[in-house]
């Protein structure tokens, strides 16, 4: 819990400033445009690297005795 309230109120300020240093120079529409952008270029390429942390993290998992066997029959690939 601390790094997440750590995590909100470092970065809140800090975001908020350069939005309206954004917003100031180059408008409010353009700057909701760009930091949506922004947004979407995150998630793909969280999207893209998601198999090779789950390659990372599923050992770690089963491991600790987090999960066990996949559910789903995977076709012969490990998860």
């Amino acid at each position: 819990m601390s790094f997440y309230t750590m995590a909100f109120f470092g970065t809140v300020p800090i975001g908020s400033l350069l939005g309206g240093v954004m917003a100031d120079r180059y408008g409010a529409m353009n700057t909701v445009l760009v930091t949506g952008v922004v947004c979407l270029a995150g998630s793909a390429w969280f999207a893209y690297k998601l198999p090779a942390i789950r390659e990372v993290v599923r050992p770690i998992y089963r491991e600790r005795g987090i999960i066990t066997v996949p559910a789903v029959d995977t076709g012969g690939k490990t998860l």
